[in-house]
C-alpha cells in the first residue's frame, strides 16, 4: 500500500547504454532506495540483479521508519510497533527492508556480484524503461509485490498484474516473481479495497478475489510470437504468511505482523526473504549461511519480542526462530 505522500524527482541523469531513465517521482517509484541508483549507474559491475518492486511493504517498514527517515503516521490504521525505534542508529538497521536483509545474506554467502535493490513502485512504464535501457537483463530476477487499492475489480487487477509481468518476460529472458498478499485484523474489515482475499462477483458470474486475479495473471500467456522469453514464478505469500504467523503465535505468542495488521515486522519480513530466495532457486535453505544474522537476532532479542507475553522469550528463542525459518533446526 502506498503511504508516502511527499514527492521529489529521482536521479534523471542516469544513463546506461544508449538510453536514459526518465525522471521518476516518488509517487511512481515509492521511494527508490539509493542502493538501486548505484545499480542503475553501474549495472556492469553486477552479474545478476534482483529488482524488487512494491509499495510500503517492499519498501520496508519493519523498524517503524523508511530508509529515508520518513515515518508512518502512528495514528493511521493503528500503526505503532511497540519497542521499536527509528531506522537511523537502530541496532537492526541492516534489517530495515526485504532488500536490506537479502543484501546482508548475499554478503554472508559471498555473492558479491549479486545486486539486490528496491526499485520503487511497480509502474509498468518504469519497468519497461529499465528493461529497454539494459538495467533489467537476461538472468535477472524481477519481484513484484502489491498490497494497495485494487478497486474491488479482480478483472482490472488481472490486467494490471499481467502488464507488470509482460513488461519483463516479453522483452528479456528474466524471471518474474509474483506473489499473493496477506492481511489481518484490524486492517481486514476496515479497508475492503485493500483486502486481497475478499471475493467479488464479476460480469461473467464467477466469484473471484484479487489474489485469484494474481494467480490467473501468473499463468496467462499473451504473446503473439509463441512463448515469452522469460519465465514466471508465483509465491503464495498469503498462505505462507498465514502458516508462519500461526506457528509464531502458537509457539511464542509472537506476531510477525505489526499491530496495523498488514505491515510485516522483522519476523514477517524474514519470511518474505525466505520465500523469495526459494523462488530464485535456493531450494535447500539449510545450505544458506545465516550465522551472522542469527547472532544479530540473539544480541537484539529484546527488540524482536513485539509484545510477546511469554517469560521464556530470550536470546536463544530469537535465534531459534531465525534458524527455524531457514530450516536449520
Amino acid at each position: 500500500m502506498q503511504i508516502s505522500r511527499r514527492s521529489f524527482v529521482i536521479g534523471a541523469s542516469a544513463v546506461l547504454m544508449q538510453h536514459s531513465i526518465p525522471s521518476i517521482s516518488l509517487a511512481q517509484s515509492g521511494g527508490m532506495e539509493p542502493y538501486y541508483h548505484e545499480i542503475i549507474q553501474n549495472r556492469g559491475r553486477y552479474g545478476k540483479v534482483c529488482h524488487l518492486f512494491g509499495d510500503s511493504i517492499m519498501r520496508g517498514w519493519a523498524l517503524g521508519e523508511f530508509w529515508d527517515g520518513e515515518k508512518v503516521d502512528p495514528t493511521r490504521n493503528g500503526n505503532g510497533p511497540e519497542g521499536v525505534s527509528s531506522v537511523q542508529g537502530h541496532p537492526l538497521s541492516c534489517w530495515y527492508s526485504i532488500a536490506a536483509c537479502m543484501r546482508d545474506l548475499a554478503v554472508e554467502n559471498r555473492q558479491n556480484r549479486l545486486g539486490i535493490g528496491y526499485a520503487g513502485g511497480a509502474d509498468p512504464s518504469m519497468v519497461r524503461a529499465l528493461v529497454e535501457n539494459g538495467t533489467i537483463r537476461t538472468g535477472d530476477y524481477v519481484i513484484f509485490e502489491d498490497a494497495g487499492d485494487h478497486g474491488a475489480d479482480p478483472v482490472a487487477y488481472f490486467h494490471k498484474v499481467r502488464n507488470w509481468r509482460q513488461s519483463v518476460i516479453n522483452r528479456v529472458n528474466a524471471t518474474c516473481i509474483l506473489m499473493t498478499m496477506f492481511d489481518y485484523r484490524p486492517f481486514r474489515g476496515q479497508y475492503p479495497n485493500m483486502e486481497y482475499d475478499r471475493r467479488y462477483r464479476i460480469l461473467d458470474g464467477r466469484i473471484l478475489s484479487t489474489n485469484d486475479a494474481i494467480r490467473m495473471a501468473a499463468s496467462s500467456i499473451y504473446w503473439k510470437r509463441g512463448q515469452p522469453l522469460g519465465r514466471t514464478i508465483l509465491i503464495d505469500m498469503n498462505r505462507r504468511m498465514d502458516e508462519w504467523r500461526n506457528y509464531c503465535l502458537a509457539h511464542s505468542r509472537l506476531d510477525p505482523i505489526h499491530t496495523d495488521g498488514v505491515h510485516p515486522n522483522c519476523w514477517g519480513q524474514w519470511l518474505m526473504v525466505r520465500e523469495i530466495l526459494q523462488a530464485m532457486g535456493r531450494a535447500d535453505l539449510r545450505t544458506v549461511r545465516i550465522e551472522r544474522n542469527v547472532q544479530r537476532a540473539s544480541e537484539n532479542w529484546q527488540f524482536l519480542g513485539y509484545g510477546t507475553a511469554r517469560p521464556d522469550w530470550s536470546p536463544d528463542r530469537a535465534a531459534f526462530h531465525l534458524r527455524r525459518l531457514f530450516r536449520q533446526i
